[in-house]
């Protein structure tokens, strides 16, 4: 090849040389973008090499389980016995669920049974009021008899021209003595010598009397000791001899003057000292039944002293009672409490037990009052047999206690020291009966537990109700307690306390059903149907 052709191609190399460094990349960019491209490499297997990571955790986890379940496997043992075993608790569990139902059933019955019970004790009358027991007061009237005396705490009597006053009582004994000697304690049995031979006998004592029995007292072995004073409580009248004749009354002095008995202005013969028979029932006026401790049912009436109340409702969860009291309404009184029923008459809630209430009373005059002596009341000598009897309970109750003049039939007969010492006092006022009752058109009608008098609904007419009475819807009785314009609480006989409201219908049994129609004047009126 000749150096002509060479040349050029040697100078076609420098330029293709060139022009290749010229348009070539340069070395850093290259360098730069791999880097690059390595780096996003590195991120996805870094992506890659923590969800591995992840299965490998996982993988280890299947791998525990399955030993667990290997191990478990093992424990089980043979199958057939793990059934056999499982079998049997089955048919334990079957056993005891017959016998909870046999049981659950004999409850129901016995449930059912306690409700016949109950429904019958509903509808069965009141028992009537046992006859009061003779008292131990009876038989001491009838060993001091007419020529002894019974006095009250602050008495005094006369046998013939002595005088004994009677101080206190305790138990068994008495302080007492004669006029102006200190009181001494005698016990029952001793006797305290009055002067003259005169003695006079401590028989026996009670509660709130001594019984005395005077021996060689000259006009006391033949007439009947009459005492100088008789504080009795001013609450209770004295009882005047039923058969002493108008002209020669019984003489009774009030407290205040009991408590400083003056002097007789004058002093009489034995023969015409003013007489007083020992009365047998001088005790015997016993004070209106109470329901003082004694648990009260729904339904049922409580009488305390002379107030009564009538248990409407009983709630135990926050231990209330409702009482309705004849002249005052509902009265609600929680344990513990006490409501005012009149008159000074207190009653305290002691106790709720299930579906009854015991009360405690201070105040209502059928506990603590003592009844004024019959024997504390002498009579003419001269006028009145000595056998006197005393008068009844009943007419000691109704009739006024008289005033105490000195007898007209007897001149040489001593004025009672009372009406001495106390000339202006005024003739004690007839007591009420402990027995009466105030008449309320809502009040319940008896208080040996009985509710008010049924209201009979009229056939197929509605039944006006006050709160306090109860209805009766065929052979159904409902008791209202409590009410509002839009909501009456009644108590059903049978199923216990219900709320109906206005316009809805009260479910009693059998389909026989009571619409509370509303309220009007204090009065709910109840529409039956199917009754």
């Amino acid at each position: 090849m000749g150096s002509s052709r060479f040349l050029p191609l040697v100078i076609a190399g420098l330029i293709g040389l060139f022009v290749g460094w010229l348009f070539a990349p340069d070395v850093d960019d290259v360098t730069e973008a791999a880097n690059g491209r390595f780096d996003q490499i590195d991120a996805r297997l870094a992506a890659i090499e923590a969800p591995l990571a992840a299965i490998q955790t996982s993988l280890a986890a299947v791998d525990q389980r399955t030993s667990a379940t290997e191990a478990a496997i093992q424990a089980i043992g043979n199958p057939a016995e793990a059934s056999a075993a499982l079998s049997t608790k089955l048919d334990a569990v079957a056993a005891s669920a017959g016998e909870g139902k046999a049981a659950t059933d004999g409850v129901a019955a016995a449930l059912a049974a306690l409700q016949a019970k109950l429904d019958a004790a509903a509808a069965a009358p009141p028992p009537a009021p046992a006859a009061p027991e003779p008292d131990a007061g009876t038989a001491l009237a009838g060993q001091i008899g007419n020529t002894g005396a019974i006095l009250l705490p602050g008495q005094t009597a006369i046998f013939g021209a002595k005088r004994v006053t009677l101080a206190a009582l305790a138990e068994g004994t008495a302080s007492m003595g004669p006029e102006g000697a200190a009181p001494a304690d005698v016990a029952s049995g001793a006797s305290v010598d009055l002067g003259d031979g005169c003695s006079v006998t401590l028989v026996g004592v009670t509660a709130t009397a001594a019984y005395l029995a005077p021996t060689g007292c000259a006009a006391a072995d033949g007439a009947p000791a009459a005492p100088a004073a008789a504080p009795a409580p001013a609450a209770e009248p004295a009882a005047p001899a039923a058969a002493a004749p108008a002209e020669a009354p019984a003489a009774a002095a009030p407290p205040a003057a009991a408590e400083a008995p003056a002097p007789a202005a004058a002093e009489a013969p034995a023969a015409a000292a003013p007489a007083a028979p020992a009365a047998p029932a001088a005790e015997a006026a016993a004070p209106a039944a109470t329901a003082d401790g004694t648990p009260l049912s729904t339904g049922q009436t409580g009488t305390f002293g002379d107030k009564r109340a009538f248990v409407s409702r009983i709630s135990a969860p926050d231990n209330r009672v409702f009482l309705f009291v004849p002249g005052m309404g509902q009265v609600p009184v929680a344990s513990g409490e006490a409501a005012d029923l009149g008159d000074g008459c207190m009653v305290t809630l002691t106790g709720i037990d299930g579906t009854t209430a015991t009360f405690s009373t201070e105040g209502c005059g059928g506990d603590a009052a003592a009844p004024a002596d019959a024997a504390a009341a002498p009579a003419d000598a001269a006028a009145a047999p000595a056998a006197a009897p005393a008068a009844p309970a009943a007419a000691a109750q109704a009739a006024p206690a008289p005033a105490a003049p000195a007898p007209a039939e007897a001149p040489a007969a001593p004025a009672a020291p009372a009406a001495a010492a106390a000339p202006e006092a005024p003739a004690a006022a007839p007591a009420a009966p402990a027995t009466a009752a105030p008449a309320e058109a809502a009040a319940p009608a008896a208080a040996g537990g009985e509710a008010p008098a049924p209201t009979q609904a009229a056939a197929g007419g509605p039944a006006q109700l006050t709160i306090g009475q109860t209805a009766t819807f065929s052979d159904k009785r409902v008791f209202l307690s409590r009410v509002t314009p839009e909501q009456a609480f009644v108590v059903v006989v049978g199923q216990g306390n219900q709320e109906v409201a206005k316009g809805a219908a009260l479910d009693l049994g059998d389909g026989c059903s009571a619409t509370y129609d509303g309220l009007t004047d204090k009065t709910a009126s109840f529409t039956p149907s199917g009754c």
